[in-house]
């Protein structure tokens, strides 16, 4: 039996273009070959932003286990896995 916790081993799972591209096209496009490995980029996975509102100054940071940039000509989409 292997010894393993399945977030980190799902997040190198999911780093590899083939499984990625192979998972969402089969979530978003049923199966049809859209996303294509040539076309994705891996995307740091901390992000964080600081937005200035009415009650004042408010920092946010967030982390995903998996992101990947999609170029479909010239048009840029981010899709992210958590597990």
């Amino acid at each position: 039996m292997l010894n393993c916790k399945a977030d980190p081993t799902l997040k190198d799972y999911f780093r590899d273009k083939v499984h990625f591209a192979d998972f969402l096209n089969g979530i978003y496009f049923s199966g049809r070959q859209v996303l294509s490995t040539e076309h994705l980029s891996v995307v740091d996975t901390d992000m964080s932003t600081v937005v200035e509102g009415k009650k004042g100054t408010v920092s946010f940071n967030r982390n995903r286990d998996v992101i990947m940039k999609d170029n479909q000509n010239g048009i840029y989409v981010l899709n992210a896995i958590e597990n």
